[in-house]
């Protein structure tokens, strides 16, 4: 089983966008996030900390309903583990044409 990792704010919330999550607004040194499911909608905070501690963002996935491995994977997909692939970008296998 993977640990949580101690990681920036900003690659937290990339890798939150990547599960379906939209920054809401920002108000000092937090950022809202939502995600809205047919019954619900699910409302977290991350904190702006360079990094954010592990107990912090374990509590944060788990608010967000987030796996470990799902959180991981979009993870790696951000600059710093970016890897322009299927994998990353389920939606365009081939990057988009332009003109």
């Amino acid at each position: 089983m993977s640990k949580v990792p101690s990681e920036n704010y900003d690659r937290i919330v990339r890798a939150l966008q990547r599960s379906g999550f939209v920054v809401v607004r920002q108000k000092g040194s937090h950022i809202r996030l939502q995600k809205h499911l047919p019954n619900e909608t699910i409302k977290i905070t991350v904190p702006a900390h360079r990094p954010v501690k592990r107990s912090t963002l374990a509590h944060i996935l788990k608010q967000a309903r987030v796996p470990l491995d799902e959180f991981l994977k979009n993870l790696q997909c951000w600059p710093g583990g970016f890897r322009q692939s299927a994998i990353c970008n389920p939606q365009s296998a081939s990057p988009p044409r332009i003109g």
